[in-house]
């Protein structure tokens, strides 16, 4: 349905933090992960001429986030359960998270030295052709469905609009990989 190519769309940096600071160490952290968001962030800094930084630790936990020691810090880049996992309370960046993924983007926060530092969202746009794609399913009698990773709001978003049957969100690759 996307073409597959997130992009960076927002980045809000917390009160006290710099948003070049918080782009930086996170597109760091996100160096070596596989996932698509990560991708994006670094993309976006090596944009903005930011000189990618090499992380000397690094675990990524699946459908959670990522952890990094970057540049003598500690970086966590994912979900508000992956912040809290690691004793980090995200409360204060909540409301931005919630209205991005409003927004058919997806957000992951981001904390350096234990403190949420911001939320940065991506957004991967929808193909020219799948709108036309899925009403052709629909007219062979054929119900549609998407399967995303993504949290509902963020799904259900992207969903708005394209008529599908049924939305399935927060799926892990795994289980998508064994519905093709």
């Amino acid at each position: 349905l996307t073409e597959g190519r997130p992009r960076l769309t927002d980045l809000i940096a917390a009160e006290g933090a710099r948003a070049g600071d918080v782009l930086a160490l996170a597109a760091a952290a996100e160096a070596q992960a596989e996932h698509p968001v990560g991708r994006a962030i670094v993309e976006a800094a090596m944009a903005e001429g930011d000189a990618p930084l090499n992380a000397d630790s690094f675990v990524a936990t699946p459908g959670a986030g990522v952890a990094a020691r970057v540049a003598g810090r500690d970086v966590l880049v994912g979900s508000a359960g992956h912040l809290a996992a690691h004793g980090v309370a995200a409360e204060p960046l909540i409301g931005a998270l919630d209205r991005l993924a409003s927004e058919a983007k997806t957000a992951v926060l981001v904390a350096i030295d234990g403190r949420a530092a911001g939320v940065i969202a991506v957004a991967d746009p929808l193909k020219a052709s799948a709108v036309e794609g899925l009403a052709r399913l629909r007219g062979l009698g054929l119900k549609v469905a998407m399967v995303s990773g993504d949290n509902a709001h963020t799904a259900n978003a992207v969903a708005r609009g394209l008529e599908l049957d049924e939305v399935r969100a927060r799926t892990e690759a795994g289980f998508k990989v064994a519905l093709a």
